[in-house]
């Protein structure tokens, strides 16, 4: 009844074409064949599972792209980390991408990569350093240890990060980029204290907490560090490597939330500058990689991603119908139910397929004008959990204008935590 209450207003607000007049109301409400075409199943999400054939649509359509940005609608389900890593070891292999870049801080995720290319450390716990507990799993764990085999066989995969919350790591670095200079350790550790007042006051991270006075004492000595380095005796790598350190902290106290879109992409494109012969898998939730944010000025980081580096972005969206994911709940981190995907969402009509993991090409579907084409597009919802467990999981959404394609997952279980 809800499907066919929807597809009425449809046809109130989209009148049938000439084209489209021979298709009845009963077929546009039971009909389901015209997605079929748009589907490609996958084998399995296991990353260890080298045929990789299924793939190749997926292949198909990177083409020559340079940046691929695989999204999850919740940062806890262990299927979809395994799809991204299997996605990954596919794009490594055959297609020459070379640098994951994650929603991982910055200067932390540099210590990551240190031990992919070294092996100095311990993987879990410079994991661990990257304060975010969506990294702190088994799986991406799991991942580093194939980008430091994969590192032996001599197939470089780098690690980097490109987010902006937490100071400490850059601060760290500034640190120790200055340990012989006693003035600017100073003026550097003065700034930390600053840091650590608010952050005491506001809780971690910073970001949008620091009023306009606080600012009024952190900017000046942001600017009197940037001139030491502009000042020392460095390499030109020394010194790019200490600006972005410093941009990094400048960044964690902006004004609002919402700056962080803009810095993790400006932080992603400064990566992409270091490395201009390569090839890049960006790994962030779907709300980050997504194109739009029906706003007229604010974007999410794939908005402006996708103005830089236009046909050359690719993003794939992730989607599952039901299941279990970890998340935090009032302030505490666990397992909890998914709310199963109904009637009028997105996740039901996939699931309708009896297919548990395919890709569906949505750039197709968007320039479809068929009927069918324009409930999909305007009358459904789709699920987002992000790191908070919520009541209400699903919202309105026109996925074809922002992802290029869906990963569709039939049921989700919990990541895997380090202990």
């Amino acid at each position: 009844m809800k499907i066919i209450l929807i597809l009425l207003a449809t046809l109130l607000l989209f009148p049938l074409s000439e084209n489209s007049a021979e298709i009845s109301f009963a077929q546009a409400a039971g009909d389901m064949d015209w997605l079929k075409k748009y589907i490609h199943p996958l084998t399995t999400y296991d990353p260890g599972f080298e045929d990789y054939r299924d793939l190749d649509f997926l292949g198909q359509a990177i083409g020559n792209k340079k940046v691929i940005a695989l999204g999850e609608v919740s940062h806890g389900s262990h299927e979809i980390y395994m799809m991204k890593h299997r996605i990954i070891r596919y794009l490594s292999k055959y297609h020459g991408f070379d640098i994951l870049s994650a929603e991982a801080p910055l200067p932390e995720a540099d210590k990551v990569n240190a031990y992919i290319f070294t092996g100095k450390g311990n993987p879990a716990e410079l994991i661990r350093g990257m304060h975010y507990w969506v990294s702190r799993t088994q799986e991406i764990l799991d991942m580093v240890e194939w980008m430091r085999s994969r590192n032996l066989e001599g197939h470089p995969v780098k690690y980097s990060g490109f987010d902006m919350q937490y100071y400490s790591g850059a601060i760290e670095a500034l640190k120790q980029g200055f340990i012989y200079d006693v003035e600017t350790t100073r003026l550097i550790g003065t700034l930390s204290l600053k840091l650590d007042s608010f952050q005491r006051n506001s809780g971690m991270p910073v970001i949008g907490k620091i009023t306009g006075a606080g600012k009024q004492v952190v900017d000046p000595l942001i600017r009197k560090i940037g001139a030491k380095i502009e000042a020392g005796k460095f390499t030109s790598n020394e010194k790019e490597w200490l600006s972005r350190n410093l941009r990094i902290v400048e960044q964690s106290v902006a004004n609002t939330p919402w700056d962080r879109e803009i810095y993790m992409a400006e932080n992603f494109e400064w990566i992409c500058n270091r490395h201009p012969g390569s090839r890049f898998v960006v790994w962030g939730h779907n709300m980050h990689i997504m194109r739009t944010n029906h706003h007229p000025t604010l974007l999410p980081m794939g908005g402006y991603l996708s103005k830089t580096f236009g046909d050359e972005y690719l993003n794939v969206g992730f989607a599952f119908y039901e299941g279990s994911y970890t998340a935090l709940k009032g302030g505490r981190l666990g397992v909890h139910a998914a709310e199963q995907a109904y009637e009028g969402t997105y996740e039901y009509m996939f699931r309708q397929f009896n297919i548990p993991l395919f890709l569906l090409d949505l750039r197709e579907i968007k320039a479809d004008n068929s009927l069918h084409a324009r409930v999909f597009k305007n009358q459904l919802k789709f699920r987002h959990t992000g790191a908070i467990k919520t009541g209400v999981e699903f919202g309105p959404k026109n996925i074809t204008d922002d992802y290029d394609f869906i990963l569709f997952i039939h049921k989700s279980s919990p990541s895997t935590l380090l202990d």
